[in-house]
């Protein structure tokens, strides 16, 4: 249906999704929005601009993060930002971080291959000391060594691994070093479980790290394939850092 509309209306002006998926198409009178909510049904509305300049989104409160209150975990523009910048609900602890990182990864395995075919999408976590990387990478195949969650660690203490930081590394669920970039690494399948392991991973090695706590992070370089656009990621419980 996707590929039918893009045919009529163009390339969408935004995509957004979460537990649903939103597809938005926008000319200089219209705005037309393709929305799914529970996976069953679609629906298709068209709004005169003025109408949808004149809705304004229900933001939560400040307090206990709840990503179903978000109207979007994650919002793309292929053509650079258009949009006002969304209002990023912040984690107040680990367990709120781990939550919303886990989720924002299953809604990425869940739309990112149906939207854009094999480019992945990403950010990487500051913490001010060091940087953490998230990828969903749909691939090019079942058989592609690429294709799921993956996670990357920069290592701060030179580029020699030694045994004991090798176990203390792989201990915590890292599978593997690169030289060559002196980066951690680790794969998971796509999917609810490996999007709860990689977010599990990130939490723990912040905290190894002495992090004290997911408001010391900030989220840089958020992007989805090497077209460029604009990716805001509201529901990953981290503050938005400066654009680089």
């Amino acid at each position: 249906m996707i590929k039918e509309l893009v045919g009529q209306l163009g390339q969408p002006t935004a995509y957004s999704g979460g537990p649903g998926l939103s597809v938005r198409w926008r000319t200089e009178l219209h705005t037309a929005t393709l929305e799914t909510g529970d996976g069953y049904h679609v629906q298709l509305s068209v709004r005169r601009n003025l109408g949808l300049k004149e809705h304004k989104w229900s933001w939560p409160r400040p307090g206990s993060l709840k990503n179903e209150a978000l109207p979007y975990l994650w919002r793309y523009q292929p053509c650079g930002r258009t949009l006002p910048e969304p209002a990023a609900r912040l984690a107040q602890n680990w367990v709120e971080l781990e939550e919303a990182l886990a989720t924002l990864l299953r809604s990425w395995c869940q739309h990112l291959e149906l939207l854009f075919g094999d480019r992945d999408a990403g950010f990487t976590i500051d913490h001010g000391d060091g940087q953490l990387i998230l990828m969903v990478d749909p691939g090019t195949g079942i058989e592609d060594p690429g294709d799921g969650v993956a996670v990357f660690a920069d290592k701060r203490d030179g580029t020699d691994r030694n045994s004991r930081q090798l176990r203390a590394m792989t201990a915590r669920g890292w599978h593997s070093y690169i030289p060559v970039l002196s980066y951690w690494e680790a794969y998971f399948d796509r999917g609810r479980d490996g999007s709860e392991a990689a977010a599990r991973l990130v939490v723990e090695e912040l905290r190894a790290r002495g992090v004290s706590g997911p408001d010391a992070l900030r989220l840089i370089r958020p992007s989805v394939g090497s077209k460029g656009g604009w990716l805001d990621v509201p529901g990953a419980g981290i503050a938005p850092g400066a654009p680089q």
